[in-house]
């Protein structure tokens, strides 16, 4: 149990005072006030010492939450000594560890990232499962069986977290690599034998049947959030697209999403035809423009002027739907089949899936845009009840 707070701080005289799970607050007369983490050293089995910072860098509460994530890492196996011993060498012999080299390969890869990686998720499962194992280690020295070891407890548990660690890692090995280092490339490939096969599949985004998306869809109301989900649902388009969304984008009835903005660029930029619907919902969001570009401003967030993508998720949960914002997308590819509204390719294209090769790609853009419009204007008349069954007769299917 802990046994510090803030006011005793202030007052605690010189020595150590235990804040409890191992946790020291040090304080000394000619020198900062430190915190200190007491342990049993997973190599040696001796107590020892280590110290987390000085209290000018962790307050109480981040200094507890740095001593839970040591005490994780000790319990794993890793010793906090041998670990700031390996990162010592590792600066006096000029090979850089994997936690230097690593945002060098994300800065790299930037652009070719959605957003340039704002999001965070192409380094997060680097940052959660791999640099807190390995993070210590030079890249001349990662083995596969450290890399084994560092995946294993995530490996079956979370199936496409571990892949996109793993693979992620490859590509930082590849960068040190390419900047001159003598590292093993082959250490990923052969940790993926040593892990063996994942029996977990991935599961799809949590779906809700097509035929009760309108009763969910008209429950909601007028303001930035409700407005927005109602535009997500209307347009089909992926979540980030909607939340960052500017109205530079829109012209009449008509939003162009530049290809830099979607999930697979080289397919160019992806054009939405707006339902008078998803064009109301639009003029109706006129009135939470706060003059950053934005078309579903935060109202909240100062660092970060649009919605977040999780805003969806949470509102669904308030809601009592156990479904994903995303997971719409589904539900309109159900209704499409079900009622065979269009042909596959028609609705493949409004949802932004590869049809073809890149020709043909080019062309249904360019061509079609009037066909998905008559599905996306029956879609919106499904969502506001207008329309029991949805059936558009095409003389010739694409």
């Amino acid at each position: 149990m802990s046994k510090l707070t803030h006011t005793k701080l202030k007052a605690l005289p010189e020595g150590k005072h235990a804040d409890g799970n191992g946790l020291y607050f040090r304080r000394r007369s000619n020198a900062q006030d430190t915190w200190l983490l007491r342990y049993t050293d997973p190599e040696s089995g001796r107590r020892a010492e280590c110290v987390i910072g000085t209290a000018s860098h962790f307050t109480l509460a981040s200094a507890r939450v740095e001593a839970a994530r040591m005490k994780k890492l000790i319990a794993d196996g890793v010793s906090p000594q041998s670990r700031r011993a390996a990162q010592k060498a590792a600066r006096q012999n000029g090979v850089p560890t994997l936690s230097q080299i690593a945002p060098e390969a994300f800065e790299a890869r930037k652009a070719q990232l959605h957003n340039g990686g704002t999001a965070g998720r192409w380094y997060s499962p680097v940052r959660d499962h791999v640099l807190p194992r390995l993070g210590h280690l030079r890249v001349d020295q990662i083995h596969q069986s450290d890399v084994r070891d560092a995946l294993k407890p995530i490996w079956t548990d979370m199936p496409d977290t571990a892949r996109k660690a793993i693979g992620r890692l490859k590509i930082i090995l590849e960068h040190a690599a390419a900047e001159g280092h003598d590292v093993n490339l082959n250490a990923v490939p052969l940790a993926k034998v040593l892990l063996g096969r994942q029996n977990k599949r991935p599961s799809s985004h949590a779906s809700l049947p097509w035929q009760e998306v309108p009763m969910l869809y008209q429950s909601y109301d007028d303001g930035v959030v409700d407005t927005a989900f109602k535009f997500l649902v209307s347009t089909v388009v992926r979540v980030s697209n909607v939340t960052q969304a500017m109205w530079h984008e829109v012209d009449g009835d008509t939003w162009v999403i530049p290809a830099t903005k979607m999930k697979v660029k080289n397919r160019g930029d992806h054009i939405v035809p707006l339902s008078p619907e998803a064009r109301a919902l639009l003029d109706r969001a006129k009135d939470f423009d706060n003059g950053s570009g934005y078309i579903f401003p935060s109202p909240a967030n100062k660092k970060r002027p649009y919605l977040s993508e999780n805003t969806f998720g949470a509102s669904l949960k308030r809601r009592g739907t156990n479904v994903t914002a995303h997971g719409f997308r589904a539900s309109f590819r159900g209704w499409v089949v079900s009622n065979d509204v269009c042909s596959e390719r028609i609705a493949e294209t409004i949802l932004h899936h590869k049809v073809g090769d890149s020709a043909t790609n080019a062309y249904i853009r360019g061509s079609f845009v009037e066909k998905r419009r008559a599905v996306m204007n029956r879609w919106s008349s499904f969502l506001d009840g207008h329309t029991a069954v949805d059936v558009i007769p095409f003389a010739g299917r694409a």
